[in-house]
């Protein structure tokens, strides 16, 4: 009997006190080695026990490998009676010695290169978002004065043809606004940066307000939107509205796009799932091209679109159903598409919420019947570029506020400093003194406004960029490019009507 057959007998009268005996046999079945009946095994080299060795780590892990190893190296350490064999099993565990050694050493200039490799990762993608948040800043402040100018001229008294040329400008402005909050949107989702308000809003509103924002599109386009809610849809949820509005406005927005004639369907319905928490289901239906059924799954991929003649004909970047589905996903909801080439779509997304409580609910109600503000209020707002001012100031004038208007913060503390005001506007990004350092002035001092509540009025809408404007002070946001409704709506935080 070879020193190999009796190191791994041996081995294997130690293996019965953790092992089953059926294990064993098909652990040696995997090793091609059969015991006889006196339970001795029959291996005739090095070979046989490097095999022996790597099917027990296989099987029953790098632990039995180990132990058997070191039980070979104790039997051996005691004496054996074949010194011809005891040479070259010798010579073999320390040729194996030294390749586990040169493994780790190779391990270890890996895990070297790698450690390099995740910090210039880090590094490109600290740049990356750095450019991503000057180029929003840069291009949200010129759009801020196209957007607002563009809604106050609609609201003057303009002929037919004024009235269309107004209205393409608008569209045409928030299109290219839709492609940057894509772009920004999936560079947050990438960077695990995305974050949720969980706050009580009107779930049928938010529907109704997705589907006015595209009914003009939709009448340009003479497709009707038909939206029916089921009864007894709850009304006032905790959630983020601005996604769900978000998801909305992209799904509304494809089904009209896609559709040259016809309808866009929106259904919405419930699920009860206990007494506090509820699954919504809308469908958003249309009888438009329809996706093919093997491109269905590719629809959600980045920059992805059914086919390429999709995006030459009927324009847009791709990334409008990819981000729909991670804001899905991450609201622990589903999305689900049927389509049939040629006879339109459906999508359908299903989200659990929980019900806001009375309180909530009553305000969130009194918000909604307001459907115009007075507040005869003054106040200070600090912005350096030119249109940017006159378009704030002619705004909250129409909401019945007196603005002081001032171009950077050096001056806004000043102002600040000699009367009082029952808001400030704060821009970030200002010459001699920014928004954010004029704030902590203002708050930090004996002035009259040092209880004042302060806006942020800013195109830098990152999350890195909202977390140093709350933790200067400031109480809330009003991003660039602004509108009346989304003005209204943080004005009524701090000013009563």
């Amino acid at each position: 009997m070879s020193i190999w057959s009796e190191l791994i007998t041996s081995h294997l009268k130690t293996l019965k006190a953790s092992c089953t005996d059926d294990v064993l046999k098909f652990m040696l079945s995997e090793a091609s080695m059969v015991r006889d009946k006196n339970g001795r095994v029959t291996a005739n080299g090095l070979g046989d026990m490097f095999i022996y060795l790597e099917t027990l780590e296989n099987y029953l892990g790098t632990l039995y490998r180990d132990r058997a190893e070191y039980e070979f190296e104790q039997i051996i350490a005691k004496g054996w009676t074949h010194p011809e064999d005891l040479d070259v099993l010798t010579k073999s565990l320390e040729m194996e010695m030294e390749q586990k050694i040169a493994l780790n050493d190779k391990l270890n200039v890996m895990s070297k290169d790698l450690a390099a490799a995740k910090h210039s990762a880090g590094i490109a993608s600290s740049a990356k978002s750095s450019f991503l948040a000057n180029m929003s800043h840069e291009i949200r402040t010129p759009m801020n004065g196209i957007l607002a100018s563009s809604e106050l001229l609609m609201d003057t008294q303009l002929d037919e043809e004024q009235s269309e040329l107004g209205g393409l400008i608008n569209r045409s402005a928030n299109s290219l606004l839709t492609i940057l909050n894509d772009i920004l949107d999936l560079s947050k989702i990438e960077a695990g940066k995305f974050t949720f308000e969980k706050v009580p809003f009107n779930l049928p509103e938010a529907i109704r307000d997705a589907c006015d924002l595209n009914s003009t599109h939709a009448a340009n386009s003479e497709i009707t939107i038909d939206l029916d809610i089921e009864d007894g849809t709850p009304t006032v949820l905790l959630g983020d509205p601005t996604r769900i509005r978000q998801v909305l406005m992209n799904l509304i927005g494809n089904a009209i796009k896609f559709t040259k004639q016809g309808r866009v369907g929106v259904g919405v319905g419930y699920d009860c799932i206990n007494e506090s928490r509820y699954n919504v289901i809308i469908e958003i239906s249309d009888t438009g091209i329809g996706i093919p059924k093997d491109k269905i799954e590719k629809i959600f991929e980045d920059y992805e679109q059914a086919s390429e003649s999709t995006g030459r004909e009927y324009g847009g970047t791709g990334l409008g159903l990819t981000i729909c589905k991670n804001l899905i996903d991450m609201m622990n909801g589903v999305i689900e598409v049927e389509s049939e080439e040629g006879k339109g779509a459906s999508f359908t997304i299903t989200v659990p919420f929980d019900i806001a409580n009375e309180a909530s609910t009553s305000e969130i109600k009194k918000q909604s019947d307001v459907g115009s503000r007075d507040y005869k209020k003054k106040v200070l707002v600090a912005e350096d570029n030119v249109v940017n001012q006159r378009v704030a100031q002619k705004m909250l004038a129409k909401l019945g506020v007196d603005a002081d208007i001032v171009f950077d913060g050096e001056a806004a503390v000043e102002a600040a400093n000699n009367r009082v005001y029952d808001l400030i506007m704060m821009d970030i990004e200002m010459p001699v003194v920014d928004g954010l350092e004029a704030t902590a002035i203002i708050l930090s001092g004996t002035g009259p406004n040092a209880n004042t509540p302060i806006l942020a009025l800013t195109a830098s809408v990152m999350a890195e960029d909202k977390e140093r404007i709350f933790d200067v002070g400031m109480k809330g946001v009003v991003g660039k490019p602004m509108n009346l409704k989304t003005l209204m709506d943080e004005l009524d935080r701090f000013l009563t009507v």
